[in-house]
């Protein structure tokens, strides 16, 4: 399993170097200023809720971003994700009800393909790769906590819509995919997020 991720992620690098390479084609007009972002968002996590008293698979999803904007087709960025959440519990006696919580951070890198702007809207295309530190922990009353992480390497694929208020300033919202592993069970992730692009 390991080799495939690793393929995944060479891949994913091989795409990100082909497009600086059309980047370096292109004029210096076609060029935008760096750009940095902000979203926020509501996220889902398909893990698996049989045998539990509540269970929420929803949860929240940020991401903080950094990218350079190639030419007017391609853009690469990094980013900076955060989803937290989900939880469940089960009533246990003689314990009581166990409590269990499930977040994941970590980094991505992505390559953007977007369409041609019209009347301010453009859409895009992402493909990428993240390695993502995935935590559970189980609180259990008048005996403690304990929690496990794993840290993978995921693809991240994503379909959004960007709309320019400004030379500076322009609003997104998307979709992205990646999955999360703990415990060797792998799960996948949805998010919407919507927020702000500046330019500088």
């Amino acid at each position: 399993m390991q080799s495939k991720q690793l393929t995944i992620a060479q891949l994913t690098a091989a795409i990100a170097f082909a497009f600086a390479g059309v980047a370096g084609n292109a004029s210096a007009k076609d060029a935008d200023p760096w750009y940095a972002g902000v979203d926020l968002g509501a996220g889902r996590v398909n893990i698996d809720c049989s045998g539990t008293t509540s269970c929420d698979k929803t949860g929240t999803t940020s991401r903080l971003t950094i990218g350079k904007r190639l030419n007017e087709t391609f853009s690469l960025e990094g980013s900076y994700v955060d989803f937290r959440g989900v939880k469940a519990s089960v009533n246990q006696p003689p314990f009581g009800t166990i409590s269990g919580k499930f977040k994941s951070t970590g980094f991505e890198v992505a390559g953007l393909a977007h369409t041609p702007e019209m009347n301010g809207f453009s859409g895009y295309a992402k493909l990428g790769v993240a390695s993502m530190k995935t935590t559970g922990s189980v609180s259990i009353p008048g005996v403690g906590g304990e929690s496990v992480s794993q840290r993978k390497t995921t693809p991240v694929v994503g379909v959004g819509v960007n709309y320019k208020l400004s030379p500076q300033l322009a609003l997104t919202a998307g979709y992205d995919w990646r999955r999360l592993s703990l415990e060797g069970e792998k799960e996948a992730a949805h998010g919407l997020t919507a927020g702000a692009r500046f330019s500088f």
